[in-house]
Order: structure tokens, then C-alpha cells, then sequence
């Protein structure tokens, strides 16, 4: 069967390599001319066996990632960190990680349209007996189908790859800079340094929390001070999360009958946490693939849901020992318990962290008298 790909960056090129793998016609739509246009976001891969590519430097895949390390700040002076290792992951240059893909895939037999942009009536005219969503945010089917205002807990992001050396941000690690006393807005910054003496950087918040950033070019000259870079000019982009976008969305009709399955950033697959948008699109699009495979493509929404349960309620209860306590000295000592957890652990299990916290009774107890939790964004 022939089954149109609109989107050619991980998620897309995920779906299309399992597709093929099936035996189908791919046709993979991209609107840029360069399936690597995007150098700046996303070098941090946490699932690499879901890509078929060879893990070296030819191929994007520049080293073996240790982990992840939060830092607090919680008054000048004080420094807190914990750290989280990793099971197995890479950081990558995702540009060229793309590129490779969509040069397998070509190899493979998929037809590549290069600087083709589907406009959302244009899903309409595809040829294909199943269309696969993996254009991102606002996605083209949200747009086609008109459900974009149904997002309502979205993360706004910012990226750049900017000339760092910073001994407080070690190579190996994706450091996570969370509320501390310097911080004007809640959120946070990532600090992702690599061996070519760059590192990719980022920002971002909520941009429901009452306590976000009014200015965002205010936001982002303030990060430029603290880590002491020179002007940047930073890609943004909005990231959806489960919170706020149904998962029945994942999977529409057009009134042909054709189906249109969302991947990744498409189908609201984003991390309520970490905003990570990687692991999601490669493991959504397996899931898609797993369910035509099976014949049960109509149960792609329910598996999406089950697959991702876990994970969300761990990264909501994070949030809510992050939204909560307005003290910044009681956050540090949340850091300090949660160093040495396994990033799997606190990625996929809802109990872990509260496993941890436990361990240190006045901590638990401290929690337990702060505030209600609320998803709303964090009170200072």
C-alpha cells in the first residue's frame, strides 16, 4: 500500500523506515530541501536502538551521553547538583543523524520530496491509502482538521548552538538548570556541551504559568548574561504535551475515508517534564507501525495512551514537586535525594521519585505541609 509521509525529521523518518521495512510504497514529503536544516535542538538520543543507523561520528552520533545533572542555585554561593545516569544513550549532531536517515531511506527505496511543503488541504490530494502526520507543531493534520486551540498546556522552547566552555558543565552530561535564586521566571535551561567546544543551549517554560516571562526576548538576553555568551539568535518552537491535547487526536479521517495517523510532536507525544521530543517520535512511530502491522490501526490511539501512561504520571509528579514549594532551599534538598536515580527510573516510573523523597523524612514532611501541588506553574 502507498502511504504518505508528510514530515521528514525523526519521527517521520522512523515511520517510514519500519513502513518500508513492511513492505509498503513510502513517501516521505519534506518541506525543506535539506532534511538537516535544523542544527540547533534535539542532540540528546535516549532511545538509539530505534535507529537503524551505525552509532558513530559518520552518522551523527558523537559519544556515549553519561547522563543528566540538574543544578539548583538556591541562594549565592550555594551550588546543588544531582545526578542522573543513563542506561545507554548519545549525544548527537541530530542534523546529520537526519541527513543519513533520509539518504538510507533513499537507498532503500523510499521516495523522498524534498522542499515539498503539504499544505493542511493538501492532505486531502495525497495519493496515498494512509497518511502519517510527523510535520510537528502546529501539526498539518491540527490545522486540516481544526483542532489546534484544543492545545492547552503547551512548552515553549528555545534553541541555540552557541561557543561554550564551562567548567560548572562537564562533557558527557545534559546539564538542567531548574529554579534558582538568579532565575526571573519559572522554567529552565539546558546546557548540552560538545566536544567541538559548542554546546547546544536551551530555554524554556510554560507559557500558561503566571510566573513565565512576559518578555521572551528579555528571558533570553537574561540567560545569554548568566552563562555568559554573546547574542544569539534562537529557533523557537512550541511543544505539545499530553495534558493538553486529546490522544484521540492521533489518529483522524479525511472524508475520502483515509486515515491520518499523528506521530511524535504531531500527536501530542512530548515529555510534560523534560520536553524531550525524540524518544517519543521514535517510540510513537514503532507503535504505528506495530498496529498496521497488525491490522489493528484503530487501536493505535489506546496503545499510544498505555504506552506513554507511565511516563507522564512520573513526570507530573515531578512537576508537582516543582510547581509546588515557592522555598528554594526545599527544592535544593529534592535535588540532593534524587542524586544517583537512574534517568529510566525517573523518566518512566511514577514512583521512584517518591520512593526518594521518603527516604529523607523532613523532606517528605516539609512537602507534605507546602502548598497544594498544582500543574499550573511554580510559585515563588
Amino acid at each position: 500500500m502507498r502511504v504518505d509521509v508528510v514530515g521528514g525529521s525523526v519521527g517521520g523518518l522512523a515511520v517510514a523506515e519500519h513502513l518500508l521495512a513492511q513492505g509498503h510504497d513510502v513517501h516521505v514529503w519534506e518541506e525543506h530541501r535539506d532534511p538537516g536544516v535544523f542544527d540547533a535542538c534535539g542532540e540528546a538520543w535516549t532511545e538509539p536502538a530505534l535507529c537503524p543507523l551505525p552509532k558513530d561520528a559518520a552518522h551523527g552520533f558523537v559519544a556515549r551521553l553519561q547522563g543528566f545533572m540538574m543544578h539548583c542555585w538556591p541562594r549565592p554561593g550555594e551550588h546543588v547538583t544531582a545526578r542522573l545516569p543513563v542506561r545507554e544513550a548519545y549525544m548527537s549532531y541530530r542534523h546529520v543523524v537526519q541527513r543519513r536517515w533520509a539518504e538510507r531511506l533513499a537507498k532503500l527505496g523510499a521516495e523522498l520530496h524534498l522542499g515539498a511543503r503539504v499544505a493542511p488541504q493538501g492532505l486531502d490530494a495525497l495519493p496515498g491509502k494512509l497518511v502519517v502526520d510527523a510535520s510537528g507543531w502546529p501539526s498539518v493534520g491540527a490545522q486540516r482538521f481544526g483542532f489546534t486551540g484544543e492545545l492547552r498546556k503547551p512548552l515553549l522552547a528555545f534553541y541555540a548552538n552557541v561557543p561554550l566552555r564551562d567548567e560548572r558543565f562537564s562533557e558527557g552530561w545534559l546539564h538542567a538548570i531548574v529554579p534558582s535564586h538568579f532565575t526571573e521566571f519559572s522554567g529552565y535551561t539546558w546546557v548540552f556541551p560538545r566536544p567541538d567546544g559548542v554546546a547546544n543551549v536551551g530555554v524554556g517554560w510554560d507559557p500558561l504559568d503566571p510566573h513565565r516571562p512576559r518578555d521572551h526576548r528579555h528571558a533570553l538576553r537574561a540567560t545569554e548574561e548568566r552563562l555568559g555568551i554573546a547574542e544569539q539568535r534562537w529557533v523557537g518552537a512550541n511543544l505539545p504535551i499530553w495534558e493538553g491535547l486529546p490522544v484521540e487526536r492521533a489518529l483522524q479521517h479525511l472524508p475520502s475515508g483515509v486515515p491520518v495517523a499523528a506521530v511524535g510532536d504531531a500527536a501530542g507525544a512530548v515529555g510534560p517534564l523534560t520536553g524531550d521530543g525524540m524518544g517519543p517520535a521514535l517510540e510513537s512511530a514503532s507503535l504505528l507501525a506495530d498496529c498496521l502491522a497488525a491490522g489493528q490501526l484503530t487501536r493505535y490511539p489506546e496503545r499510544l495512551r498505555a504506552h506513554f501512561r507511565g511516563r507522564d504520571e512520573a513526570h507530573w509528579r515531578i512537576r508537582s514537586y516543582w510547581d509546588g514549594p515557592g522555598d528554594l532551599r526545599l527544592f535544593a534538598r529534592l535535588v540532593r535525594a534524587l542524586d544517583g536515580l537512574p534517568f529510566e527510573q525517573l523518566d518512566r516510573d511514577p514512583r521512584a521519585t517518591l520512593r526518594r523523597v521518603v527516604r529523607h523524612p523532613g523532606l517528605a514532611m516539609r512537602f507534605g505541609l507546602a502548598q497544594a501541588w498544582q500543574r499550573a506553574g511554580w510559585a515563588r
